[in-house]
């Protein structure tokens, strides 16, 4: 049986940005899946979402922004029409339910989108339901181009995407209006993953850390600006500031980080803390310090995470573009 749901929803009166086009993207928005779509002429959507053995229509009006919730909180298989997109596809729910998952993280991608489409396509690959960015989408967060090939390259991908908010998202009107806000969290089984925005104080890390911890679940921290590193931002100011939340950190029993920002890949255990720098998404490659205290592993390749979870633990491996293993780990609950 298929039913026919007719959305009325509030447009978007007014954009900072109104001429930027992007193809259909999922993010992940108080608890429902919400497609995000903008062309360049009024055009209608609509959308046929399947879940399990029921079947239900999504339309809205015509109109160059459509952000539509998908009244569902599970998995589904959707089939969407809206301008000259025509494209079906599954997603996974997001949720603690999820006994199997598999996350694609990278970073710090800037202008550089050849680098960034073979990652994605390896992670489709490889298997990837999730995508998560840690930052540096673009060289600026006013550089429409570059938002543009973004947005592109991640609609590709087809599933939930998640973003962390980097330094180059700055002044922050387009992070805002088309991504995320500046701290959240998501669960993906025993997991709680706490997104922060490292451009801040240390103070207000912990406000917005204490505020969105899970007791019952294993809290891991994605934050563009790593607390530890052992290459070229090993000494500017936000580094500085960060270490001072290290003991923030171990006050909550928070022991994973991961974070983007130099331009490669590094593992560093100190205090307590497994520090892990993903950021080889295709800004111009920072050298690494071959002596630094705690450094693990490291790679000054082009470089990518696949993690995959299965109920308590986390498998996690570092790849390069030819998906040659770098590193890996387990995170254990």
């Amino acid at each position: 049986m298929v039913k026919l749901l007719f959305l009325i929803l509030p447009v978007v009166a007014f954009s900072i940005y109104p001429y930027l086009d992007h193809p259909p993207i999922f993010l992940f928005e108080d608890g429902y899946v919400l497609l995000d779509v903008q062309i360049s002429s009024p055009s209608t959507l609509s959308i046929l979402v399947r879940v399990k053995n029921d079947e239900f229509y999504l339309l809205d009006g015509a109109s160059d922004r459509h952000r539509l919730k998908i009244p569902v909180k599970e998995d589904f298989r959707y089939h969407l029409i809206v301008g000259n997109y025509n494209k079906s596809g599954e997603v996974v729910f997001p949720s603690n339910n999820l006994d199997e998952a598999t996350m694609l993280i990278y970073g710090d991608t800037r202008n550089n989108e050849t680098v960034q489409e073979k990652i994605v396509s390896l992670g489709k690959s490889m298997g990837a339901e999730f995508l998560v960015h840690l930052g540096d989408i673009a060289f600026t967060d006013l550089n429409d181009r570059e938002w543009e090939n973004f947005f592109r390259v991640v609609s590709d991908f087809g599933k939930v995407i998640f973003t962390v908010k980097g330094n180059h998202e700055t002044p922050g009107f387009r992070y805002a209006e088309y991504l995320y806000p500046p701290n959240y969290s998501f669960e993906i089984g025993n997991f709680n993953f706490i997104v922060l925005d490292g451009g801040t104080f240390p103070e207000i890390l912990e406000v917005n850390l204490k505020r969105l911890l899970r007791k019952d679940m294993m809290n891991i921290v994605l934050i563009h600006e790593p607390f530890y590193s052992c290459s070229n931002h090993s000494s500017d100011i936000f580094i500085i500031l960060q270490k001072k939340f290290a003991s923030a950190l171990r006050k909550y029993g928070v022991k994973y980080v991961i974070s983007s920002h130099d331009h490669n890949y590094q593992r560093i255990e100190r205090n307590g803390i497994v520090q892990i720098i993903i950021g080889g998404g295709g800004a111009p490659l920072y050298k690494i310090k071959r002596r630094c205290n705690g450094l693990k592993s490291f790679s000054e390749k082009y470089s990518f995470a696949i993690a995959r979870i299965s109920k308590n633990k986390i498998y996690f491996k570092v790849y390069d573009l030819d998906k040659n293993l770098i590193d890996s780990l387990v995170i254990e609950k």
